[in-house]
């Protein structure tokens, strides 16, 4: 049995120009990054696993990209 509780935040921006993928904006890549350096390193449960990620996404027909804080709690089933 595993949970799941996801944080996330999203920075509208243009993905693509020309075919080509456009670099997350700066904002977006600084939230990760404090994310990295802070909250994923915190003291956790063992079952608990922490993930940070940046991609491109859409909103409500909007592009831009998501960063998201994610905690995966695994668990065991009992009889």
């Amino acid at each position: 049995m595993e949970r799941l509780v996801c944080f996330q935040w999203f920075f509208p921006s243009p993905t693509k120009s020309g075919g080509k993928i456009i670099p997350a904006p700066p904002e977006a890549v600084l939230k990760r990054d404090e994310l990295k350096d802070t909250w994923l390193f915190k003291e956790k449960h063992p079952q608990e696993v922490y993930c940070v990620s940046l991609s491109p996404s859409t909103k409500n027909g909007e592009t831009g990209y998501s960063v998201k804080a994610e905690i995966i709690i695994r668990g065991t089933e009992r009889n």
